[in-house]
């Protein structure tokens, strides 16, 4: 596991080919929280909503799905899969998206 920092690519005709991944290492990331006094978590707000959201969804729970999807949202604006995942939900429930 590691944080991705660049990646290369090369065009080949008007195909884009993906090179090389350029990563830190997640053991030099924790080293580097722990020097800044940063404790890294998997416990936040978001990813309690959105791990409410995963399960109603795949439950057929639609309506609380769309609800911890869009309460992620709020809390992080913007992030790809919560957008898909609302726009998707209100679709299904026949709503705007």
């Amino acid at each position: 596991m590691g944080v991705a920092t660049f990646i290369s690519t090369s065009l080949e005709g008007d195909q884009a080919i993906q090179g090389f991944n350029f990563l830190i290492p997640i053991d030099t990331i924790h080293a580097m929280a722990k020097q800044l006094g940063v404790t890294p978590s998997t416990d936040s707000p978001l990813t309690r909503e959105w791990d409410e959201a995963i399960p109603a969804f795949i439950e057929g729970k639609y309506d609380e799905a769309l609800a911890h999807a869009e309460a992620a949202d709020r809390l992080v604006p913007g992030l790809t899969d919560v957008r898909r995942a609302i726009v998707r939900l209100r679709g299904m429930l026949g709503r705007k998206p």
